[in-house]
């Protein structure tokens, strides 16, 4: 008694298996048992199962982290595309361990997203805050030291929104050049300066 495809399915395993193969084949055509045939059919298909896990350890596991989060179809109109920065990019208080990307020299003191928003906004791109989003590298998991913000730098048919923008550390530049010349900032700065200066002239007095 045969059935459609024992054959096949018996040579090929006989290819890996030698004469067990034929041993399986002989006893199958002259066996009419079904709890025989139900032992091997799952026999079969554990060997399937595993060929394919086999077959996906082969893939390293840097090649599964590069894997893109968003699916084929989405532009780079697309929220999911837009490029992602947290603010200690370019905060003065952190180190390099911590995430700062630019030189401390350059960098700002304890910039926050909505200031980032605001500056990237007035430069005419699209900028998103995701307050709740927090950073792989920030040590502390209160509610200020989160946050992030996604900014659209191409349009979907991959021009770029600004010329001025190309890249992410473009907008780190442009960020650490602005974020000083706010109002704010500014105010904060000359209330210090006065400060400073008010205590050098007690000190004099003395």
């Amino acid at each position: 008694m045969q059935y459609p495809g024992e054959i096949n399915a018996l040579s090929s395993y006989g290819i890996l298996k030698g004469q067990t193969a034929h041993y399986y084949y002989y006893y199958y055509l002259k066996s009419n048992n079904s709890s025989f045939i139900l032992i091997h059919t799952r026999f079969l298909l554990l060997f399937a199962l595993v060929i394919m896990a086999t077959s996906y350890s082969s893939i390293s596991q840097r090649e599964r982290n590069t894997q893109p989060f968003f699916p084929n179809s989405a532009t780079h109109a697309d929220q999911c595309r837009f490029v992602c920065i947290y603010p200690a990019y370019i905060n003065a208080k952190k180190t390099r361990a911590q995430g700062r990307r630019v030189s401390k020299s350059k960098a700002v003191d304890n910039p926050s997203v909505n200031e980032i928003r605001d500056i990237l906004e007035n430069a005419g791109l699209k900028a998103i805050v995701e307050a709740n989003r927090l950073y792989c590298r920030e040590e502390s998991r209160e509610p200020q030291y989160r946050g992030r913000v996604r900014v659209q730098l191409k349009n979907g048919d991959e021009s770029l929104v600004k010329e001025q923008f190309k890249t992410k550390d473009d907008l780190l530049f442009y960020l650490i050049e602005m974020i000083p010349k706010l109002k704010t900032r500014s105010g904060n700065q000359q209330q210090q300066q006065q400060q400073n200066q008010q205590g050098g002239g007690k000190g004099k007095k003395r």
